[in-house]
């Protein structure tokens, strides 16, 4: 699970350096091995108490080790 600040959204101002649409991060988190799982993200969406969270978390499964990954990445 992660909040990511959307572009052109009200949070993507100040202090938030790399703001993506919901598309941009599931193609990076695909990219890498996860699968968006859109169920997880509504049930915590519906939990959230803080507006930005019920728009920005996105929950993600991993499904296989991806190919290229820097160290940083790898659990």
């Amino acid at each position: 699970m992660l909040s990511w600040s959307r572009w052109g959204a009200k949070q993507s101002g100040h202090g938030h350096v790399n703001p993506k649409s919901p598309e941009q991060v599931k193609a990076l988190f695909k990219r890498r091995g996860y699968r968006y799982d859109a169920n997880a993200t509504l049930v915590l969406r519906k939990c959230a108490s803080f507006p930005y969270l019920r728009t920005g978390i996105l929950a993600f499964t991993r499904v296989q080790p991806s190919t290229g990954e820097s160290a940083i990445l790898k659990p």
